[in-house]
């Protein structure tokens, strides 16, 4: 039976600019002036991620009313 793992990113936008800020709820070092969300995705299907999921929230109290965009990923478990 194919086992799975999971990748939740959770984006901020910063600068008119969607960039990756959490992944699986760790904060990124340095997001602020990391990669764009789009960037970073493809980053990720470079290393065997597929997306699954895309949910886009707007007004999150978890995130006090900012617009956020979470991203899950899976790939197969080795």
């Amino acid at each position: 039976m194919q086992k799975w793992e999971y990748l939740i990113v959770t984006a901020d936008l910063e600068r008119n600019y969607w960039r990756p800020r959490y992944v699986n709820s760790r904060e990124l070092p340095d997001w602020r002036r990391g990669p764009t969300l789009d960037e970073f995705a493809n980053e990720l299907g470079e290393q065997g991620w597929e997306l699954v999921a895309a949910p886009f929230t707007t007004g999150d109290a978890e995130f006090r009313g900012v617009a956020v965009a979470r991203m899950i990923f899976k790939r197969p478990k080795e």
